[in-house]
């Protein structure tokens, strides 16, 4: 079972539009995405086949903006199965849509 998430929102440009995305080569492989507004409603990770049934995985079209997650396995069976990594990316999608979030270098 796939447990990876990727979300996307195109509701949140920033004072302005964004910058359209023009792939530099083409997709060899389809990719799956999550709106950030259902990432946010998640109480648990579910597999990509049940985010497919319950109607929350999309196929990406070329020019969504996406926000692309990856993390570090905590256990051997499920990704996070407390939700601490997921609880913290909640955590900073909320902050980022309401402008609180502190971005540094």
């Amino acid at each position: 079972l796939q447990h990876t998430m990727v979300f996307f929102s195109n509701c949140c440009a920033v004072d302005g539009d964004l910058d359209v995305f023009t792939p530099t080569s083409p997709m060899l492989y389809p990719m799956y995405v999550v709106k950030v507004k259902d990432a946010l409603a998640m109480k648990k990770l579910s597999a990509h086949q049940e985010l497919m049934s319950a109607g929350i995985l999309w196929f990406y079209e070329a020019g969504q903006v996406v926000i692309f997650v990856s993390h570090q396995w905590l256990g051997f069976g499920v990704p996070d199965a407390q939700l601490h990594q997921f609880q913290e990316l909640q955590t900073a999608l909320a902050k980022s849509i309401s402008g609180h979030a502190l971005i540094g270098s």
